[in-house]
């Protein structure tokens, strides 16, 4: 049986936002010693987030004493003793170019990942080559997929995963008809364990196409995208090699003809939202998380008044007395993810309840203001809340 590792305990840098950071990070200190003093990454962030201090945070400690296997995990870059200079990856260097790269988004991160982040991992030292390639991202879609085709809720817990793959020892190779014969098989297994697959769970939760709550990671999206997205994902074939490093580089380069998530899973666009969208990806890809029947459901449970919009007051109850439940859910930041990676696993912060007229509105104003200030996107959550409060505070005014 093969252990499935994740870096446990180190979740802010799992977050894409952080991801996409970390990148140009490792970009603009490319060929750097990383074990210099003063530590390289601290200078590069100057304290900017208490997650770039990058504890301890002492003179002895450099970041990539601490931190290198997390890079490595997350396809940015080798580390391992033989590493004396920082190597970013392809995978790495695309992050690095946010919104103007391959990779702008989770979902298209993501996609890559599904072919190519496998088992052994040469992000620890007990990395062989020699051993059998697993693939627990891909699995864990076709297992959700197997379970959505067999009529049952197409959820896993980290038991699960233990009980229907890893316990099984799938590779994550075989074709779904496999997934749906698979049954439980119990077997003992260590608390830190279960604890990496939970994190391994949230980390790819970020996009659209699964949802972590309540302790299961679920399968957000529709049976005909899902198949999509697996036609799409061409597993890793090359031999592995005896270097680590030489191992990451070759898991972590981007396909010849790189295919997008985003691009495979059809968001439906009504009219309405046709001028916000503009076709841009991460539009489709607000509207898409906007639209998530999880999230939505697991939003409004967290408010003490889920029927009531945000923006004109108006209670659903009190309007359409014979169905409330036209309220709908707005994402105020289209380019964040819609999972947080931490102690909440959705960003409650960046979540309103409004009804339809209003998120209509609010979708326009969005698409004024950035005509207006020259732009695809906002920069960050901070300028997408001024704008949705700014639009706000122009309604309240006008009646």
């Amino acid at each position: 049986m093969a252990m499935w590792r994740f870096d446990q305990g180190r979740t802010e840098y799992h977050a894409f936002e952080s991801i996409v950071e970390l990148a140009k990070a490792l970009v603009a200190l490319a060929g750097e010693n990383p074990s210099n003093k003063p530590c390289p990454l601290r200078s590069y962030f100057k304290s900017s987030s208490p997650i770039w201090d990058f504890p301890p945070n002492t003179p002895e400690y450099t970041a990539w004493r601490n931190y290198a296997r997390t890079f490595a995990l997350l396809m940015l870059a080798p580390n391992g003793r033989e590493v004396a200079t920082i190597q970013p990856t392809d995978i790495c260097k695309e992050l690095a170019k946010g919104t103007a790269g391959l990779l702008p988004t989770f979902d298209d991160y993501l996609q890559v990942l599904l072919g190519q982040w496998c088992y052994p991992h040469p992000a620890f030292n007990e990395y062989s080559h020699t051993l059998n390639k697993v693939f627990p991202i891909l699995a864990i879609l076709k297992m959700l997929v197997a379970l959505d085709r067999n009529g049952s809720d197409a959820k896993l817990s980290p038991d699960d995963i233990f009980e229907f793959l890893i316990n099984n020892n799938v590779s994550g190779e075989e074709p779904v008809s496999f997934f749906t014969t698979l049954k439980k098989k119990p077997l003992p297994k260590k608390s830190d364990e279960k604890r990496q697959v939970r994190e391994l769970l949230k980390f790819i939760s970020q996009g659209s196409v699964f949802t972590w709550s309540a302790g299961q990671i679920y399968l957000a999206i529709s049976q005909v995208e899902a198949d999509q997205l697996l036609n799409n994902t061409k597993h890793f074939t090359q031999p592995s090699v005896i270097s680590r490093e030489r191992q990451l580089h070759q898991i972590a380069t981007l396909p010849s003809s790189t295919r997008t998530v985003t691009s495979l899973i059809h968001t439906p666009i009504s009219r309405d939202d046709e001028e916000f969208v503009e076709g841009k990806k991460i539009r489709a890809f607000h509207v898409k998380i906007e639209r998530n029947p999880k999230l939505r459901a697991d939003f409004l449970k967290t408010i003490s008044k889920p029927w009531t919009c945000d923006f004109c007051s108006k209670s659903m109850e009190s309007v359409y007395p014979w169905s409330k439940d036209f309220i709908e859910v707005h994402h105020l930041l289209p380019l964040a993810s819609a999972v947080k990676i931490g102690k909440t696993t959705t960003l409650l912060s960046d979540l309103v309840p409004l009804c339809p007229n209003c998120h209509r509105a609010v979708h326009y104003a969005y698409s004024d203001y950035l005509k207006k200030m020259s732009k695809d996107d906002f920069a960050d959550a901070k300028e997408a809340r001024y704008c949705y409060e700014n639009a706000k505070k122009q309604y309240i005014l006008s009646v």
